[in-house]
């Protein structure tokens, strides 16, 4: 009797784990090296230097059996700005630095997703004086692919 209901259990749990879908989340990151700050540098500010990301770019779907993928639409609205929010966020709890500021606005108001402009020199020094911080970590270039 304990012998047949093990069975039983086994062949109804590869019954029911054989018939459910696969699905697959790749998260591939890109990290910079490791940067050595001056120990003067106690106080930054992250900034969204970002132009958001276009709906029909770098999203595909594929259906099961078929070989080829679609391009589709999918958001990103926003998705810099959470981005850059966590990064002070994990900064300010890492409690490396006395402050770590959040610059809510994003820094660029141009469309043109495809050209990375890093922060000029003079815009740097600008947001230093007007944030009082001694260094400005932002993030310019944010790519979401879904497949």
């Amino acid at each position: 009797k304990n012998l047949f209901f093990i069975l039983s259990s086994i062949v109804l749990g590869l019954f029911f784990t054989g018939c459910s879908g696969i699905k697959y989340l790749t998260i591939e990151t890109l990290e910079p090296a490791q940067v050595t700050l001056p120990g003067n540098v106690r106080t930054i500010l992250v900034a969204n230097n970002v132009v958001q990301q276009p709906n029909d770019i770098g999203h595909t779907n594929q259906l099961l059996g078929r070989s080829g993928a679609q391009r589709i639409n999918v958001s990103s609205d926003s998705i810099s700005v959470f981005y850059t929010e966590a990064l002070s966020q994990f900064l300010n709890e890492e409690a490396f630095f006395d402050a770590v500021l959040y610059r809510q606005e994003p820094l660029r108001s141009d469309h043109d997703f495809f050209t990375e402009q890093p922060i000029s020199p003079d815009k740097m020094n600008e947001l230093r004086t007007e944030h009082h911080v001694d260094a400005i970590i932002s993030l310019d270039k944010l790519l979401i692919e879904t497949h």
